[in-house]
Parts: C-alpha cells; structure tokens; sequence
C-alpha cells in the first residue's frame, strides 16, 4: 500500500500507487524483506504514513547503486518523485539489464571506469594480449637472433650460452604465458592467477634486465645504450601485458561468485 492510500479525503493517482507496489516487490525479491517494518501493524502503518522507507543497500550493500536508485525512486514517499508510468520503470530496467545509463541517476566517470573493469570481457582481452605479444615477442627474438649470427655477432657464432638462454625464456616464460593465456581467454580461473602472477614477474625481469645488469644474451649488448634500445620495446609490451592482467582482477573476482 502506498502512503497517500492512507490520508482520507486526498486524491490517490492509481499509477502511482501501482508502481509504488512494484518497487514493493521489487524489494521482497531483491532482499527477502519488505521496505517497511514494524513490530506490530500499527507501527507499520506509522512508519509508512511518516517515515520513507529504507534503501535496498541499506539491507544489503552488495546490490548494483543503479538498482537501488530504480527501487527507491519506485518507493518514493512522494508520488510525484516516483516513475509517472510503469512504461518508464520497465524502461529504466532495461537500461540496467543492458549496462547503459540510467536516466534517474547519470553515470559518473567512477561509474563508467567501475564498469568497464567490471566487465566479463577485460579477462578475455588480458589473455589474448598475453597470447599475441609472447608469441610474437618470442618470434621476434629468435628472428634478431638468426639475423645477428649471419652478420656474425656473437663472434663465436651462436654460441651455447645463447640457446640456452633462449630456452629458459621460452620455458619459463613465453611458452608458460601463451598455455595459461589460452586457458584464460576460455574462462579458466585459476589460469588468470597463475597469469597473473607470472606476467607481472616476467615485467620485472625485463626491467630489470634493462636497467641492471644483462642476465640473458649478455654477449649482444656490449653497451648500455644497445641494451636499452633493444630492451624498450620488450618493457613496453611486458607492462601493457601485466597491466591488463591487473585491470581484469575486479571481473575475475566477480567471476568467482
């Protein structure tokens, strides 16, 4: 029952009374409670003659602030401030189910960027991306590689020391990335973790690598100015590469509910 349907002698617009009781329901469904409450019925009349209901966050924090505002915007004490038809409330719910703007509470940039992170496709992205730039960083290496043993450098040729370092990046590193990458783009979770994990070390060997001393095919970088121009390009897509592991965490934690 809306609160003008218990002031006799006043006029009680029927749309506004109905979409009052939708946002009633709306509530029940959401959190298995009524708006108002009371120990007795007389409290319950009381509270809803005098007193706006409670907000659907109130009773449980993890509801969407667009859904609370549908609903109280619904069970508004004012009959005015409510939906002015039911047309209009089934309109503001498709905007929520289809992730758009509301038009009783604009989005702010909070609002958008809590989206986007939020959304199930930063998982996928962050798997791809991992996928890609490994296979053709990996690609990339062993071409400058093949490149550089035919203009003769190292001298010695391509030198044990050179494939071997080339096979502990493959086997730590690039192989183990592309496999879990894989396996996340397809929605494996504890993928992302180990991901996760092992992009965000593998950005942190290349810095390394490009600001101390060289750990891998040191027999290529006699300067630190050679080191440097070869290591950007790496650094750059292996913080590109952890980082949107990192963005993606808010929509796999999501994912494990």
């Amino acid at each position: 029952m809306a609160p003008e349907q218990l002031v006799g002698g006043g006029v009680c617009s029927p749309v506004g009374a109905d979409v009052y009781a939708l946002g009633v329901l709306l509530f029940e469904v959401l959190t298995g409670r009524t708006p108002v409450e009371g120990d007795s019925c007389v409290e319950v009349i009381d509270n809803l003659r005098n007193h706006p209901p409670r907000n659907l966050r109130s009773v449980d924090p993890s509801l969407p602030v667009d859904l609370d505002t549908i609903c109280g915007r619904c069970l508004a004490h004012d009959a005015s401030e409510r939906f002015p038809t039911s047309g209009e409330l089934h309109e503001e719910l498709e905007r929520f189910l289809h992730n758009q703007p509301l038009k009783s509470r604009p989005w702010t940039w909070r609002d958008r960027l809590r989206r986007w992170l939020y959304r199930p496709e930063r998982i996928a992205q962050a798997g791809w991306f991992a996928v890609l730039y490994q296979a053709l960083a990996l690609c990339w290496t062993i071409l400058v590689l093949l490149v550089d043993f035919a203009l003769g450098l190292p001298e010695n040729g391509l030198t044990w020391s050179v494939a071997r370092d080339l096979a502990v990046i493959a086997a730590t590193g690039s192989i183990p990335i592309v496999m879990l990458g894989l396996r996340t783009t397809k929605g494996g979770r504890l993928a992302f973790a180990m991901n996760l994990a092992l992009t965000t070390l593998m950005m942190v060997f290349v810095g390394y690598s490009s600001l101390g001393p060289t750990t891998v095919f040191a027999e290529f970088y006699p300067t630190p100015h050679s080191k440097v121009a070869a290591y950007t390009g790496l650094l750059l897509g292996s913080t590109i590469e952890a980082a949107l592991y990192w963005l993606a965490v808010p929509a796999w934690r999501r994912s494990r509910r």
